[in-house]
């Protein structure tokens, strides 16, 4: 079986690369699929050549084997679920010996085309290759029965699908075995056993007729899609007869079996007027029906108007931007693109400056009837000065003369007049004026070149309309300002960093508790154009440095602090001041005291190691004679007071585990002792 499997899989892959026919438009592609409207439907399709439109997406089985799900002999089928229920069918091969594969796709709100997609739109699906028929039935699996050879009898029928109501469906039958094996020989489909209701409930009718002409063509729209083998130019009947449609255009028709619109050609011009189109029985013996054999009724019309006669014109042209290199012409009454000449010749534009009109294009709907309301001329170069100027039609160098879609044309010499701006320059400059406590910029911009707007930002903090605006800073460092101008056709940006470095803010480092007979540094940290400096450290001593020496201090007989101050002045007078307090310690052993009293009196109430002034890492436990951890503080400021969960402990002796860093000699301490709870 497997050996099988690869030999389809390269004689597919061959036969893909080859080039496969591409399938018949009407029945063979998702976007032709053929309308099912009727909850007991019959075809007995007939293959033709062999085809393939792409991979479908087949959920939980595309990429098994590659090959296995293209929709070859490809018959597409499309139906409308207008009551929910359950989806029954039948397909039965001609030959016993062949079989088809089928898939159906919910296809609600989305192209046809989604099928070749990884969307999970589908719905159900068999393609086992299991010989005779398949389909969808009670009794069939709940699954997506995937490629199979004919030896694994794999299930060929599927479990009836539900439908949702108001949900459109896409049913793909087709022919999976490849050559040297059975080739594809039809197939009778019959919808049986379901219970979803698939006839559309409406009856067609024709809705609506128009024309912007006096003659020559109607456009006539139906309330659904009908079947356009029904319709014929005999079908149509003008009201009062002044006129007879000899030709009727089917709106997408060369793809499909369906269409809701038609463009119908007139024998002869109609005079301005009031007039209907009737449908009737044409010369194939009927009227117009849908897929569901229902027809219009026989003398059904709508009403149309003939306008009077308008002469077309150049109406209006979009106002240019800066230096334009396409200008826009506006029409009112569609202009017939067959008219216009592609190399834009038949527009000459003069003014300030010479411009050259080198082609010409219309925003133009598609078909050979193509009309647009728009006119885009391409010029050789912009326009790149301030002036006025004018367009100019003429007739082309091609014979072409301008004209609408009723075959008036447009009076030669009709002119249109546009105004074009010079270019502007958003250049400006500043003049910074450096403070104490916040500095001032004024931004001016020279203006000119009718420059009639103005856009500041600065730093996206704040912004200014005003041509010169003064802004104001006391947040220090590199600000960004941008200027936007504009004269209401040209406009031009400017920006740039400006460096704010007039702070003065003093600092500096140093240690903040000093043990008997320890040197101490100071770091001068400050910021600013410092012009003088004066250093007080609390010992009786001054500096006027940048690197002051290291200060000794004199041994207290009990801790206390003192204040080590720097004073600055800048090149502008400012003057900034920083202070830090420093501890003065009596003694900078660390040790744990034998014995407290926590009785509250304020007196030796707490635990805790004492003279741990430049640590870190701090952990401190405390332990009962059982072993208990009674406290744990990792901060100094945590201290025992004799409690245990709440409550007074115990009188008595308590082991404690004390570790940290000193800071000074980076040496890791870890020391333990007891200490007498005493009530």
């Amino acid at each position: 079986m497997l050996l099988k499997k690869i030999i389809l899989l390269l004689v597919a892959s061959f036969w893909i690369q080859s080039g496969i026919a591409q399938c018949q438009p009407i029945g063979g592609t998702p976007d032709g699929a053929l309308p099912i409207c009727n909850n007991n439907f019959t075809d007995t399709q007939r293959v033709g050549g062999y085809c393939n439109n792409g991979e479908v997406f087949v959920r939980t089985c595309t990429g098994v084997v590659p090959p296995a799900y293209y929709d070859f002999w490809a018959s597409w089928y499309k139906f409308k679920c207008y009551q929910a229920g359950s989806l029954g069918f039948v397909i039965t091969p001609k030959d016993p010996n062949d079989n088809y594969d089928w898939q159906l796709f919910d296809v609600t709100n989305k192209t046809p085309k989604i099928v070749f997609t990884v969307q999970p739109v589908g719905v159900s699906g068999n393609w086992s290759g299991t010989p005779g028929p398949t389909g969808a039935q009670t009794g069939g699996v709940f699954y997506n029965q995937c490629h199979s050879s004919p030896s694994e009898n794999a299930p060929s029928f599927a479990a009836m699908p539900d439908l949702i109501a108001g949900h459109n469906y896409l049913l793909l039958v087709c022919h999976h075995e490849y050559p040297p094996g059975l080739w594809a020989t039809g197939f009778t489909m019959v919808f049986t056993g379901g219970t979803a209701d698939l006839v559309d409930p409406s009856e067609p009718h024709i809705v609506a007729a128009s024309t912007s002409c006096s003659g020559g063509l109607l456009k006539v729209k139906f309330n659904k899609k009908l079947k356009c083998s029904t319709i014929v130019g005999s079908d149509f009947k003008i009201i009062p007869s002044l006129a007879s449609v000899v030709i009727p255009t089917l709106i997408g028709c060369g793809n499909t079996y369906e269409t809701d619109s038609a463009t119908l050609q007139l024998d002869n011009p109609l005079p301005p007027g009031n007039y209907s189109v009737a449908v009737v029985t044409g010369g194939d013996g009927n009227t117009i029906s849908d897929y569901c054999d229902r027809f219009i009724t026989e003398g059904e019309n709508v009403p149309f108007v003939i306008p009077p006669v308008q002469i077309p014109h150049m109406d209006s042209i979009v106002q240019p931007g800066c230096m334009p290199v396409e200008l826009q012409l506006l029409f009112k009454k569609s202009i017939k693109c067959s008219t216009i000449s592609p190399n834009g010749s038949q527009f000459v534009v003069t003014g300030a400056a010479p411009v050259n009109v080198v082609s010409a294009r219309g925003a133009c709907s598609t078909g050979v009837n193509g009309i647009a309301n728009s006119i885009t001329l391409k010029l050789s170069a912009p326009i790149s000065v301030k002036g006025n100027f004018q367009v100019k039609l003429t007739t082309g160098n091609d014979g072409n003369q301008l004209g609408d879609e009723c075959g008036l044309t447009i009076a030669m010499g009709e002119t249109l007049n546009f105004v074009t701006k010079d270019t502007v320059n958003a250049d400006f400059s500043y003049v910074l004026r450096l403070g104490c406590k916040q500095d001032t910029i004024d931004f001016s911009h020279p203006g000119g070149n009718e420059v009639d707007t103005w856009n500041w930002d600065f730093d996206g903090l704040s912004t200014s309309t005003l041509q010169n605006p003064r802004i104001f800073y006391d947040i220090f460092g590199v600000r960004h300002a941008q200027l936007i101008v504009s004269n209401g056709g040209c406009s031009d940006t400017s920006s740039v960093d400006i460096k704010l470095d007039g702070k003065l803010n003093a600092g500096f480092e140093t240690l903040s508790t000093v043990c008997p007979g320890q040197l101490v540094s100071f770091k001068d940290t400050s910021v600013g154009q410092i012009v003088s400096r004066l250093w007080t450290f609390g010992n009786g001593n001054s500096s006027t440095l940048k690197f002051p020496q290291q200060q000794a201090y004199l041994i207290p007989t009990t801790t206390t602090t003192v204040i080590a101050k720097l004073s600055l002045q800048d090149n502008l007078g400012c003057t900034s001041v920083a202070s830090k307090k420093i501890t003065l310690a009596d003694r900078c052993y660390v040790y744990v005291p034998t014995a407290f009293t926590p009785n509250r009196d304020g007196i030796n109430d707490y635990l805790y190691p004492l003279n741990l002034f430049n640590a870190s890492g701090f952990r401190f436990n405390v332990y009962n004679r059982y072993g208990q951890l009674v406290f744990d503080a990792k901060d100094l400021s945590n201290r025992w007071d004799g409690r245990y969960k709440g409550q007074v402990a115990d009188p008595g002796t308590y082991v404690w585990t004390l570790h940290y860093v000193d800071n000074h000699s980076g040496e890791v301490v870890q020391v333990s002792g007891t200490t007498i709870l005493i009530r």
